[in-house]
């Protein structure tokens, strides 16, 4: 039941739609961008993966800061489009307060590492290699990035393929901080 009112949740962001009585939304300088705002924040699902370091990282240890959650799979065309951005955008994240996860999506540790380094990305690489955490998340489609605020919470999302390092992006998360 938790997960399908997740994945209802998701279909609402994703797709924009809004309750029918009205509501006031906080403006967003994501909206304009091509990214779908959320109509409300949405407490994001904690977990914990692997990354390529076998480290278990959890998404509360990014708490305070903005957080560009990517879903991902290297024999996803769209996924490999728009890795670079992401790889870019990532080297960015120190100096703008956020981080970049990117989380493969049901492939090995071996595949996985071995797509990073043939594209000599260094960006934050996680593993759901049993996709309990994408399910959770409502996953249906690659890529799924959301945008999380400071508090863990979603504000925002993206179903395919965007470039993530353009300059209206960048000032967006600027303004978020």
């Amino acid at each position: 039941m938790k997960n399908h009112i997740f994945i209802l949740i998701t279909i609402l962001l994703l797709v924009g739609c809004t309750k029918k009585e009205p509501e006031i939304k906080k403006s967003s300088p994501l909206e304009n961008i091509g990214i779908n705002v959320a109509n409300q924040e949405l407490p994001a699902p904690d977990f914990k993966l692997v990354n390529l370091e076998s480290k278990n990282v959890s998404l509360s240890d990014y708490k305070g800061k903005i957080v560009v959650l990517n879903f991902w799979a290297s024999w996803c065309g769209p996924c490999v489009q728009e890795m670079p951005s992401l790889e870019n955008l990532s080297k960015l994240s120190n100096d703008l307060n956020f981080v970049v996860l990117a989380v493969n999506v049901g492939e090995t540790k071996e595949t996985v590492s071995s797509f990073i380094k043939d594209k000599g990305y260094e960006m934050n690489i996680l593993l759901d290699s049993n996709k309990a955490v994408s399910n959770n998340y409502g996953i249906r489609s690659i890529p799924t990035t959301y945008i999380l605020d400071k508090n863990g919470n979603i504000v925002a999302g993206k179903l395919g393929s965007y470039e993530w390092d353009n300059d209206d992006f960048i000032s967006a998360l600027k303004e978020m901080k």
